[in-house]
């Protein structure tokens, strides 16, 4: 038996990746989960879930979609009693030069990656706010502490996840209500496979090499809940990516030129003729 063991856990973009990540880990340890998700592999992930004795239910969300946000986690605490734990992690993300990305392109990554989390943080905040207690995890990334070219309308997702988050946590401590915001670098999920926009495909591997490589989802999950343990406010992960922050942080102007130097070469996999 675990702490987390009937916990109410309610998890965003839970039919794969990250948010599936936190599903295995969540229900293994013995909480109730429900996974929130728009992906029609959802309802099927529950089952063979349950099918294995697991707790948990599966409910179709749109994260960008704000009243059917609250709407789903009012229908939870309805069900369930009230809501313990929400962890936002529906994210996408579109390759290519701040040129060639289209500003639809770029308002959808910002609707679901910052504005998702807003919604569903709200929406849970307001209810852990009656209850006196509860947590939030959001899923930001380390693109969301650093500059990073090529990514431009997810790198300010990110920050915008960052900031949003840490500002939260602060007035949410009046009401023992606990917020983190998990930063990691490149792990081995779908979002790898994202959209390029005038890019070749084999950019993002170059990318993630040029990142010191990617980790696999349970290892991603193993650090995070380490640290969500401890209620530590930022959480970066694994070791590389703590590194690359710091040597921002100490060294702003250089980690600059590196990382404008790294852009030069990826910008060699622009398609220029579209």
């Amino acid at each position: 038996m675990t702490h987390y063991q009937n916990k109410v856990v309610a998890i965003t973009g839970a039919a794969s990746g990250i948010g599936k990540g936190f599903v295995d880990y969540f229900t293994q340890a013995g909480a109730d989960v429900i996974l929130l998700d728009v992906s029609p592999r959802t309802s099927q992930l529950a089952e063979e879930l349950r099918d294995k004795g697991f707790s948990c239910t599966a409910r179709k969300l749109d994260v960008v979609d704000k009243q059917s946000f609250e709407d789903q986690l009012l229908a939870v605490v309805e069900e369930h009693g009230r809501l313990d734990i929400l962890i936002n992690c529906a994210g996408i993300a579109v390759l290519g030069s701040a040129e060639d990305v289209s500003f639809e392109q770029f308002k959808k990554v910002i609707d679901v990656d910052l504005m998702g989390v807003i919604h569903g943080s709200l929406a849970a905040y307001n209810i852990m706010i009656k209850q006196k207690s509860g947590q939030i995890i959001n899923i930001a990334s380390l693109a969301g502490l650093i500059p990073s070219a090529l990514g431009l309308a997810y790198s300010t997702a990110k920050h915008g996840v960052v900031g949003f988050s840490e500002s939260l946590r602060l007035e949410a401590s009046f009401h023992n209500v606990k917020v983190n915001v998990v930063c990691p670098s490149f792990v081995d999920t779908a979002i790898l496979d994202s959209p390029k926009e005038n890019m070749k495909e084999s950019a993002m591997a170059a990318i993630v090499r040029q990142a010191g490589g990617k980790i696999s989802v349970e290892a991603c999950i193993e650090e995070v809940m380490r640290a969500i343990d401890k209620n530590q406010a930022r959480i970066v992960v694994p070791r590389s990516a703590r590194t690359i922050f710091a040597i921002f942080r100490y060294f702003p102007e250089s980690f600059r030129r590196l990382v404008l130097k790294a852009a030069r070469k990826i910008r060699k996999f622009r398609i220029e003729e579209i």
